[in-house]
């Protein structure tokens, strides 16, 4: 039987820990993790922008440095193992457009199929 391949979209979150940002409840090394796993990940390039956004708030406070969220930024950008979605082109918001209409498609059929189950 053929293997599936895994796909994964990281939110922001999840990718804080690439800058020494810890997040409660999320592995510092995440990342590494699914990568291990083999799974296609891919990252919004809005999602850089936040981390850009979160990283200067704490380096002005002086709980995290400049160099850490530089780098962390740049690791994301430079993996050869994280796919960027440039959402200036529209692309990304189309797709992600299709998936939410897919979902809400599924989620219509599921409640259907379980409505006679609440007797």
């Amino acid at each position: 039987m053929r293997e599936l391949t895994k796909r994964i979209l990281l939110d922001t979150t999840y990718l804080l820990p690439a800058m020494s940002f810890s997040v409660k409840g999320i592995p510092d090394d995440i990342i590494l993790r699914l990568i291990a796993k083999n799974y296609l990940i891919s990252v919004s390039s809005i999602s850089l922008f936040e981390m850009e956004a979160v990283g200067s708030k704490y380096v002005s406070k002086d709980d995290l440095s400049a160099t850490d969220v530089i780098n962390g930024i740049k690791a994301i950008k430079l993996s050869p193992h994280l796919t960027i979605i440039d959402h200036s082109d529209g692309k990304g918001s189309r797709k992600s457009y299709r998936i939410k209409q897919e979902f809400a498609r599924f989620h219509r059929l599921y409640n259907c199929s379980h409505s006679y189950d609440v007797l």
